[in-house]
């Protein structure tokens, strides 16, 4: 069936609940282990990512049979994701000079958005209608184009999560050369 606006302004709270908790639990844990473990940062970063691309498998192959228990997946993953919020930010503080720093944050949040939330739906889009053409028609090959389209998804945490963990590696130093 067609989404209805009950289901939108569900994913909606669980997309703000999840992003709100998603960030503190971030911050609450690289507060916690930073000290400890230099690097600490970048691995919430990854565990973030890397945590999530199963609920986003599960996700996109739950969605036609069980609504409930895809909303359970969203919020895990969309919760795994939003760690990343507050400490990559932090990151950006420690390891770009002063004098610098305003720049990286708004590239970081102009390259962020641009790829993320601006620039996916449009290129899920184009994936999605070009499945979608090979067998045009019905409801269900549109729901199913998409499906195929999303699968994308969980590639691009695996690639982010990779890269978090390759920052583990450059983190100390980069930081100690700031200071």
């Amino acid at each position: 069936d067609a989404c209805n606006t009950t289901d939108s302004y569900i994913f909606g709270a669980v997309t703000v609940a999840t992003g709100v908790l998603g960030g503190a639990l971030g911050t609450s844990l690289s507060r916690r282990f930073v000290d400890k473990f230099p690097h600490a940062d970048p691995l919430i970063c990854a565990a973030g990512m890397l945590g999530s691309v199963p609920c986003l498998f599960v996700i996109i192959f739950v969605a036609s049979s069980s609504i409930p228990a895809t909303y359970v997946f969203i919020f895990f993953g969309e919760l795994l994701l939003s760690l990343n919020w507050a400490v990559l930010a932090d990151i950006l503080l420690y390891v770009v000079v002063p004098t610098r720093r305003a720049t990286a944050e708004a590239l970081q949040i102009t390259v962020g958005h641009l790829f993320g939330d601006a620039g996916s739906p449009y290129l899920l889009g184009v994936i999605s209608d070009a499945i979608r053409s090979s067998n045009p028609g019905t409801h269900d090959w549109n729901f199913q184009s998409l499906k195929y389209s999303l699968i994308l998804c969980p590639f691009v945490g695996i690639l982010g999560g990779m890269f978090f963990l390759i920052t583990t590696r450059y983190i100390t130093e980069d930081r100690k050369a700031v200071e």
